[in-house]
């Protein structure tokens, strides 16, 4: 049976009333979120937030004591250098088909280096690769015969650990005589295998892959100081910055415990009680709650500005990254459409030349690309797998499997998916 849209239409009704309610409430918190911002104190706020005795249940950021900047700073657009090149990868993948005869999975990875000014050119590139067998799993490398096969989130951790490393090979062999950016699509943290229950499969992918992999670059930047490296995270979700500004508001101390002050099982004292009993929203950090970064910076920053830097605090960031010298620190980027949040490893955002080339030109890219860096959208071009694509690549390992007479029976429901029948 299809959809029978009639029965639904109340529902988006009631649905659309209610987002127009909170948008009038969102305006309200903005209003005093972007009040708290101007107000902060940097270095005070960087000792709220990393006092061990500040316990909070959302992600906070660092603020990089080297900068000694305000959260609220702007920073216009430096000039673009009339002569760069930008390198950028993308990927794409297969997933395996527990309905298929082979169990297997396909990474197609899009690399673009793009020059300008003298030397103007474009070179466009795919490369996609099949792992099956024993390049299919991750196996413990104790020998004790456990593994884990690559599929979902740690498909997804795996491809990207080959973008890095196929934006490593191409800056390599890029030339150095012009500054060149390199430029990753998303964000340089592996969150989904923070979760992971088998360590040896975040071993490979975090620290033998990903940081090895930034290690690898900075290796690289070390010869060349007109080279810088960052990702671009388009129409960001992350809250990060907003939720610093509950910390900063939170009346309680000496700091923020929101179990030992807020929880309605065990406030500490009678003002705590009066907060844990407050229903959602009515705490005095939820005026400031509930709002996205890119909220707070489409209202702060000017077109070509950048907001401060800030620094991960995740826990994978924590464990992983920082040990072998690679943290993630992070800004906000406004370009004429929209809020970008760009990060980069920690090595990068500490030089402020390759900040402030970085700056310049990814800021030029969305210009080029109308709101998006144009190498990024070139190199999604290249590593896109369609739906046509995976068809075609199913059939083709099924074609292959009958002309060695193989198995190649595959489940009734998929089977059914791809015949109409009555």
């Amino acid at each position: 049976m299809t959809l029978h849209l009639p029965d639904v239409i109340a529902q988006i009704e009631d649905m659309a009333e209610e987002l127009r309610r909170q948008s009038r409430e969102s305006g309200q918190r903005l209003e005093r979120a972007l009040g708290t911002l101007k107000q902060a104190d940097g270095p005070a706020l960087a000792a709220r937030l990393e006092d061990p005795g500040t316990k909070v249940t959302w992600l906070v950021p660092r603020l990089p004591q080297a900068n000694q900047e305000p959260p609220s700073a702007r920073h216009p657009a430096p000039p673009c250098p009339t002569s760069y090149t930008v390198v950028a990868t993308d990927g794409s993948h297969i997933d395996v088909d527990r309905n298929m005869p082979a169990s297997c999975h396909l990474i197609n990875i899009g690399t673009v280096v793009l020059s300008y000014g003298e030397g103007t050119g474009a070179v466009l590139s795919s490369r996609p690769r099949l792992y099956t067998g024993a390049d299919a799993v991750i196996a413990e490398p104790t020998g004790a015969g456990r593994e884990e096969q690559v599929r979902g989130a740690v498909l997804a951790a795996r491809r990207m650990v080959e973008e890095v490393a196929a934006l490593a090979e191409a800056l390599e062999a890029a030339p150095a005589a012009v500054p060149t950016v390199g430029l990753l699509d998303g964000t340089l943290i592996l969150w989904g295998l923070e979760a992971a229950e088998r360590d040896f499969v975040r071993e490979a992918l975090v620290r033998e892959g990903i940081v090895a992999q930034l290690r690898r670059l900075e290796a690289l930047a070390r010869r060349r100081p007109l080279l810088a490296v960052a990702s671009y995270i388009s129409y960001p979700g992350a809250t990060e910055v907003a939720s610093a500004l509950r910390v900063a508001v939170c009346p309680h101390e000496p700091g923020p415990d929101c179990d030992r002050h807020c929880a309605v099982s065990r406030p500490a004292t009678p003002a705590c009680r009066a907060c844990a009993a407050a229903p959602q929203g009515r705490r005095e950090c939820d005026a400031v709650g509930g709002l996205a970064d890119r909220q707070l910076f489409e209202t702060l920053l000017e077109p070509g500005q950048r907001s401060a830097l800030f620094a991960s605090r995740s826990k994978v960031v924590r464990q992983q990254y920082e040990p072998a010298g690679q943290g993630v620190c992070f800004f906000y980027l406004r370009g004429a459409d929209e809020i970008g949040r760009v990060e980069l490893p920690q090595w990068a955002a500490q030089d402020g030349p390759r900040l402030d080339l970085l700056h310049a030109v990814v800021l030029d890219q969305c210009r080029r690309g109308y709101g998006y860096p144009r190498a990024l959208i070139e190199a999604h071009e290249q590593a896109v797998v369609s739906g046509a694509d995976r068809e075609a690549f199913w059939r083709a390992v099924e074609g292959a499997l009958a002309e060695r007479g193989l198995p190649r029976t595959t489940s009734g429901k998929s089977e059914s998916k791809r015949t109409r029948w009555l």
